[in-house]
C-alpha cells in the first residue's frame, strides 16, 4: 500500500474496505468518488485480503459493479516484531 500511495496517479483509502465481501457496495462507491479526489485522470483503489477469501460474495459483486477491476496480490514475508 505504501507503494501505491506514492504514486500521483493512485488513490487508495489508507485503511481496509471490504464492503464487497459484505454487499455493501453501494457505500463503498459512494466513498471511492466522494473521498478520493478524482479531479485528474487517477486509477482508485482499496485492500481487502477477505476479498480473496470469500469469493462467493467478493467477485460477483466486482464483475457487477466493477467489471474493469484489476487485482494486485501482495504477499511479504511474515514480520516477527
Amino acid at each position: 500500500m505504501f507503494h501505491l500511495l506514492s504514486h500521483p496517479e493512485v488513490r487508495t483509502f489508507e485503511d481496509e474496505r471490504c464492503e464487497m465481501s459484505y454487499n455493501q457496495q453501494a457505500v463503498l462507491i459512494r466513498d471511492l468518488y466522494s473521498q478520493l479526489d478524482g479531479s485528474q485522470r487517477i486509477v482508485r483503489g482499496i485492500k481487502c485480503p477477505i476479498d480473496l477469501e470469500n469469493t462467493k460474495l467478493a467477485m460477483p459483486n466486482y464483475q457487477r459493479y466493477f467489471p474493469k477491476t484489476k487485482f494486485i496480490v501482495g504477499i511479504r514475508h511474515p514480520v516477527l516484531w
